[in-house]
């Protein structure tokens, strides 16, 4: 996921990820963007910050494997969860469910054994957890996560 300012210019270093994440608000030409991390190898995703709109997005949504819509504001690790962000879940389920589309739900920050299930529930299939995955033993954490998220799946 890069939080980069024109993330152009940096793509060609990550070639060798399996996907490359921009920001949307940072990309001055999604479509070029798009096709330039496609061009590179790799699976594309965009992310979205809590405080902006997921509309701008849906005419690329057929060009994306991700669309991660982030539940904290970016900088620090550890903010709670923003719930607000579930309805933006609902609208892009809905959205893909009447499209056909392929395309993953992700969501970052503030995931945790008290956010997953709803995440899950609201259409989020992807998530991206940091402090609730390495506090104790990361591998366990990530099994009662798994188990959380499967049990508030639709």
């Amino acid at each position: 996921h890069l939080e980069v300012a024109n993330p152009d210019a940096v793509l060609h270093l990550f070639a060798a990820a399996h996907m490359i994440i921009v920001q949307e608000d940072t990309t001055p030409d999604l479509g070029a963007t798009l096709t330039a991390i496609r061009r590179l190898g790799c699976a594309a995703g965009v992310a979205v910050n809590r405080s902006r709109s997921v509309e701008p997005l849906l005419p690329w949504l057929d060009q994306l494997d991700l669309l991660l819509v982030m539940a904290v504001e970016p900088g620090f690790g550890g903010q709670p969860f923003d719930d607000s962000v579930l309805a933006k879940v609902r609208r892009l389920h809905a959205e893909r469910a009447a499209t056909g589309g392929s395309w993953a739900i992700g969501l970052d920050g503030g995931i945790s054994l008290d956010t997953i299930g709803r995440a899950t529930a609201a259409g989020a299939d992807f998530f991206a957890v940091g402090s609730a995955a390495f506090a104790g033993d990361p591998a366990a954490a990530m099994r009662t996560l798994r188990a959380a998220a499967l049990a508030g799946s639709p």
